[in-house]
């Protein structure tokens, strides 16, 4: 059955003159500040960057788009994403377009938001950059996104570099130094307390 069904497709891209595409993509993204820390609400910059190494155009027929997709990123209990990605208006729409999308939350929990970049045609040894800017909105732990580009209009031989993965932290809270030296004399003034209690 299966070679049969093989054997029906070869006569398929034989009649119709279809040539599987090959096309070696790599995906890149920069996230400003991402390293030394994020602050709650504060807007950063960031890059995204996909090449096609050839032989081959991606997407050859120049009539659909292939993505950049990201993972699940959940909600607060006022329904904003944890993390809030933009495009520069600077950004070709002929050439980069975000989406955004949720799913249907389960009953008591909130949704889980994704987002997508949509990429036009990308010719053999071209590249598109598309940037903007993403904001952090929770307010502890961390938030792991992966990001995955899908194009299936080309067959990409190294699937290695279609994926990036980043960790968005938040900056630690520093205490101020006169704080510090209150809490200090806070102290002692307890323990002299303390001790003129114990002698009275």
């Amino acid at each position: 059955m299966m070679f049969k069904a093989l054997f029906i497709l070869i006569l398929l891209f034989s009649f119709n003159g279809v040539k599987a595409q090959t096309a070696e993509l790599e995906l890149t993204m920069h996230f400003a500040g991402v390293d030394d820390g994020l602050i709650t609400g504060q807007r950063r910059t960031f890059e995204l960057t996909v090449t096609n190494h050839g032989p081959d155009d991606a997407n050859p027929t120049g009539d659909d788009f292939f993505f950049v997709a990201s993972s699940n990123i959940p909600s607060n209990d006022i329904w904003i994403p944890d993390i809030v990605f933009e495009l520069d208006i600077e950004n070709s729409p002929a050439e980069c377009v975000l989406s955004i999308f949720f799913g249907d939350p389960l009953p008591g929990q909130n949704p889980n938001y994704g987002f997508a970049f949509l990429l036009i045609q990308l010719e053999a040894g071209e590249s598109i950059t598309c940037r903007g800017f993403y904001t952090p909105y929770f307010t502890e732990g961390e938030r792991t996104v992966t990001w995955q580009m899908i194009n299936n209009l080309a067959v990409d031989p190294d699937l290695s570099n279609n994926e990036v993965t980043v960790t968005f932290g938040l900056r630690p809270v520093s205490v101020p130094i006169n704080s510090i030296w209150a809490l200090s004399c806070l102290i002692i003034l307890l323990l002299i307390s303390v001790q003129v209690k114990r002698f009275r």
